[in-house]
């Protein structure tokens, strides 16, 4: 194997994919080839595989291309790539059994890398067999995606018991996607149109956390669209010169429905940014582990009010002017919450105004945008 490539593709395409490496063992390896003027990078852990490829520079006497595949270690390679001088290119070849040398072209350096003598544990590839009963695939914005899965990721468990709840469900029936995220403790859910090849086709599966985490920071700003293909067993995204693969999670994601209250008295529009700064605020001397927070409605304003085992305090108040309440009782509704949970539901806003919708401390409450529907949080109440 012998390429050169500029120091600004190889670095871009390290770094897209690094983050599915591991610090050991064989997967802290990337597979480098060199195939038909092109050079393709893939990283995996096991449970989800990224790729990323570019042109090598043109054939010249001195650097002929030479294909070929190897296993290096990942980790060393990213370092050697991005201490290189900007402007460079970098040139790789086989210089003895599994040892490569690595040079910066025009300077005086040397380096010589060990590859692995190993198999590479590669994915499957993506079925080529459009039958809308073994695989779904479908079309999606990627701007649009990325901003729908940051604004659905935060309820995703993390290292729960209950597996099926590390991770994102995607439900669709039709031209519409239902992105749902939970935790036990709260809810986010958020609706995206998507272009079917089958209209009539649905399915109903479980993307691991990580995979989730991942897809918006590899095709963050790029405007055009993603190719899905999802089978029983996997999920495969291609967008560009990328693709990412991954297993998903064999589960039955909780039937949300049952979740989202639907018959709730009192509905508040509330100005989104004072609120959630003044939330903050209260949130400064929360608990630090439980984030408790008493919220109080009476009348026209609302009441923060926090406090820690070291018995400091906080008390903050605000105005609301919009108020309907099909409530037969007046007075005051206090309700425990999470700080961070109501904070995090808040950000995955950008209106200014938000419907926020409650009946009493025993219920969960419900925030909704007022300029699309769809995207919606639950927050359930804690004793505080």
């Amino acid at each position: 194997m012998h390429f050169t490539i500029s120091k600004s593709d190889i670095n871009a395409m390290i770094t897209s994919i690094y983050a599915a490496t591991e610090k050991t063992g064989i997967y802290s390896y990337l597979w480098v080839e060199v195939k038909d003027d092109t050079l393709r990078l893939i990283a995996s852990d096991g449970e989800f595989e990224l790729m990323s490829s570019a042109k090598v520079l043109p054939n010249t006497k001195d650097a002929p291309t030479v294909e070929g595949i190897a296993l290096l270690p990942a980790a060393k390679f990213k370092s050697l790539i991005s201490a290189a001088p900007n402007g460079v290119n970098v040139e790789i070849k086989h210089k003895e059994k599994q040892a490569y040398l690595l040079s910066y072209v025009g300077l005086r350096s040397r380096y010589t890398l060990q590859a692995l003598d190993s198999e590479f544990p590669l994915f499957p590839s993506a079925p080529a067999n459009s039958d809308p009963t073994k695989c779904f695939r479908f079309s999606v914005d990627a701007k649009t995606f990325s901003r729908t899965l940051d604004n659905v990721s935060g309820a995703m468990a993390n290292q729960d018991v209950r597996y099926y709840l590390n991770g994102m469900c995607w439900s669709a029936k039709g031209n519409v996607l239902s992105c749902t995220s939970t935790d036990g403790h709260r809810l986010m859910q958020d609706k995206i149109a998507i272009t079917p090849q089958h209209e009539d086709a649905s399915f109903n599966v479980i993307i691991a956390r990580k995979t989730i985490l991942e897809l918006p920071k590899l095709f963050k700003g790029m405007d055009k669209e993603l190719r899905v293909i999802l089978t029983h067993n996997h999920m495969f995204v291609s967008f560009g010169d990328r693709y990412i693969k991954t297993l998903l999670i064999d589960g039955n994601f909780p039937d949300t429905s049952r979740v989202i209250p639907k018959h709730l008295e009192t509905q508040v529009t509330i100005k989104r940014l004072e609120f959630l700064s003044t939330l903050k605020r209260a949130a400064i001397l929360a608990n630090e582990k439980t984030k408790g927070m008493r919220l109080t409605f009476n009348n026209n304003t609302v009441k923060f009010e926090a406090s820690n085992t070291e018995q400091d305090t906080s008390h903050e108040e605000m105005e609301i002017t919009q108020i309907e309440s099909t409530s037969a009782t007046t007075g005051s509704v206090e309700i425990g919450v999470n700080a961070g949970y109501l904070i995090d539901a808040f950000s995955t806003y950008q209106e200014d105004e938000i419907l926020f919708t409650y009946t009493d401390g025993a219920n969960s409450m419900l925030l909704r945008s007022l300029t699309n529907p769809d995207s919606i949080n639950v927050v359930m109440p804690m004793r505080v």
